[in-house]
């Protein structure tokens, strides 16, 4: 099975209230996001479509654009499962339970004929030899053989038992199930996903098995209608070659045009007009706006890496990219480095930052980030992380150090810096702290704070020297009260279980306002601003203070 984490950073940039870009700083990857339709508020989904520069994979909205809605699901010759993630994005492994090497042999013999088919290998022994050894030893070359050979209609689908099952960790502990109808995905949380035998998705539920959306599709198996749990429609138009067209919500109507496989202009609901222009190779090379402005990027000739985005505004970003070499001289891709340089318009200075990670293998062939290094204009920050817990063994902050230990369960027992060493001793019930001893070493003097949990893990009693404090709780674990010898404060909630007040010592009371969607809108005193600022302070304090039942990471 396939276990590979990938770490990077995205560099954002707000382009709009519905749009989002960036740079993947690993691979030099320039992406933006659009919101089309927003029905959040209205107990529904957005839909939102992502363009990657390093992506070739042909969605519903052209080449390099993808999105949630177009997740897709594969069947390999082998018995493997592959599903593509927002159809233009990670692809997630799921490996049968049980191996099956009649099916591999015979996935193999398939590949074999097909590339003879196809022309890609020479009719001769050594050549076959060599392109069935390559079959059975590289899994992720087997996959990509297998899907180019099934779209061109050179390959027979295996036959899948109902209730067959699959797993994948690529993404999370995931599990597959062969159902009548297709396939079912369960997540950790036990919410799934539902295919149909062609691998469309069809439908996203929560475990408890209410929807959060369903999708149908046309006699053309191209997309046609979305339906989510607030009984909204999102009614689909497409190409006769399955591109979206126009999608129609009660919001109004976006649309899309396209110049062969490139998606070139949209317009949205607000009848606001996108123009996008790309090389040769697809990588998106400007966005024209209505109101005269652009956005600009550019690449690297050779490797295609995102250099330099001009922002609509002026504001100029360039990347360079530094490449680290393994004893033997090969590129290390597990080892990289980028230079991010912004410069505002009108402005001559410029402002860098430093992102540097590397990364190393386990024996069971996972990976994890064991070195990352930051430096933003002078700020230096530096972390070296443990195989065992994937959790830093010391941080360096602008020259301070940061040292941390860890138990048999990855549970952080102590920390040191040159200030302060705190050591736990944990309660092994729910993995926190039954007791914390600080000594400050400046003023040489310690304080130890000893915690007794409830039935269901929170914190009822703190003690720190002679100062107690009790905290008390509704039914649904939600905090009633917290008190101790100088300090009361009492919790009320909604129908909703949405904290609306808290009062401070029986006088004060801060009260919290919300909108009729459920979102906070502020907080106030009827004894002005103020009282409100005073009791929120001892609030968040407090708040603060329970929630502090371990080690912290606060360097």
């Amino acid at each position: 099975m396939l276990r590979i984490k990938h770490y990077f950073l995205l560099l954002q940039i707000l382009v709009t209230l519905s749009a989002t870009a960036g740079v993947n700083i690993k691979s030099g990857n320039f992406y933006i996001s659009y919101t089309d339709h927003d029905l959040v508020r209205f107990n529904g989904i957005d839909i939102m479509r992502t363009y990657n520069s390093k992506s070739s994979e042909k969605g519903l909205f052209g080449i390099g654009w993808g999105s949630e809605i177009e997740t897709r699901l594969y069947v390999i010759g082998d018995g493997n499962i592959l599903i593509k993630e927002y159809g233009a994005g990670t692809g997630n492994q799921f490996s049968p339970v049980e191996t099956n090497e009649t099916r591999i042999t015979e996935c193999i013999n398939q590949l074999v004929q097909a590339a003879l088919q196809n022309e890609d290998i020479e009719n001769n022994p050594v050549e076959i030899n060599r392109f069935r050894r390559e079959m059975r030893n590289n899994l992720e070359t087997r996959f990509r053989k297998w899907l180019l050979y099934a779209e061109l209609g050179l390959l027979k689908q295996p036959v899948l038992n109902e209730n067959e099952k699959w797993e994948s960790q690529d993404l999370g502990y995931q599990q597959l199930f062969k159902i009548k109808n297709g396939f079912k995905r369960i997540q950790d949380d036990g919410s799934y996903d539902l295919f149909n035998q062609l691998g469309l998705f069809t439908g996203r539920y929560k475990a408890d098995g209410r929807l959060q959306y369903s999708i149908s599709y046309d006699a053309n198996k191209h997309i046609a209608v979305l339906k989510d749990k607030g009984n909204n429609s999102f009614l689909f138009t497409t190409d006769k070659e399955g591109k979206v067209r126009s999608i129609k919500s009660r919001q109004g109507t976006s649309y899309y045009w396209y110049r062969g496989l490139a998606l070139v202009k949209t317009k949205d609901i607000a009848n606001n007009i996108y123009v996008h222009e790309y090389d040769s190779s697809y990588n998106m090379t400007a966005i024209r706006y209505s109101n005269g402005t652009s956005m600009l990027m550019e690449y690297d000739p050779s490797t295609f890496f995102c250099i330099k985005v001009t922002e609509p505004n002026g504001n100029i970003t360039e990347y360079e990219y530094k490449t680290f070499f393994d004893a033997e001289g090969n590129v290390n891709d597990n080892h990289y480095a980028t230079l991010v340089l912004s410069k505002k318009k009108g402005t001559i200075k410029t402002d860098s930052a430093y992102y540097e990670y590397e990364i190393k293998d386990k024996p069971d062939g996972s990976s994890y980030l064991y070195h990352f290094i930051y430096k933003q204009n002078s700020d230096v920050f530096e972390e070296i992380n443990n195989e065992q817990c994937e959790m830093p063994d010391y941080v360096i902050k602008n020259k301070r150090k940061h040292s941390f230990t860890y138990n048999q369960n990855c549970i952080p027992v102590s920390k040191e810096n040159d200030s302060v060493l705190v050591k736990a001793v944990i309660d092994s019930n729910w993995n926190k702290a039954s007791s914390l001893h600080i000594h400050y070493k400046k003023t040489n003097t310690a304080t130890e704070r000893r915690f007794i949990y409830n039935n269901s893990g929170n914190p009822v009693r703190i003690t720190e020297d002679t100062v107690i404090t009790t905290i008390t709780y509704s039914k649904s674990q939600k905090v009633t009260r917290i008190a101790n010898a100088q300090t009361t404060l009492l919790y009320k909630y909604n129908s909703f279980d949405q904290l609306i007040a808290v009062t401070l010592n029986g006088t004060d009371e801060l009260l919290f306002v919300y909108d009729k969607d459920g979102a906070l809108l502020r907080k106030e005193s009827k004894k002005g601003k103020a009282v409100a600022d005073a009791v929120e302070a001892v609030y968040k304090q407090l708040e603060k203070y329970i929630s502090e039942t371990g080690i912290l990471f606060d360097y």
